[in-house]
């Protein structure tokens, strides 16, 4: 398996994510509901969680087809989110591993 880079952006999967959209309209809607409520405590205003949720659309497609059963994100902030809604869309289970500033320097946030 070669490594994929969700966003760098390359011509012939370009539209992975949007391929994924019409198979999924109730688990995107949900996932839709999530994002706006991950907006929230959040210090990012809620474009962003719309953007990781289209990077989870994207890599909903490389995961399926890689054929992975367990999802993990390094870090318990967006990639964490991301791996949450590709769960959502109807990926894998995924875990994440909670260190580092992020986590410990504004632990009031959320």
């Amino acid at each position: 398996m070669r490594t994929r880079y969700v966003l760098r952006s390359d011509s012939k999967d370009s539209s992975t994510h949007a391929r994924n959209l019409p198979a999924l309209p109730v688990p995107l809607l949900a996932a839709v509901r999530v994002a706006i409520r991950m907006r929230q405590g959040s210090e990012r205003p809620l474009p962003f969680h719309l953007i990781y949720l289209a990077e989870a659309c994207r890599m909903l497609g490389w995961i399926k087809e890689f054929g992975a059963m367990h999802l993990h994100a390094h870090f318990g902030t967006n990639s964490a989110e991301i791996a949450m809604l590709v769960r959502l869309l109807g990926g894998p289970a995924y875990s994440f591993t909670v260190h580092g500033p992020d986590e410990f320097c504004a632990p009031w946030v959320g």
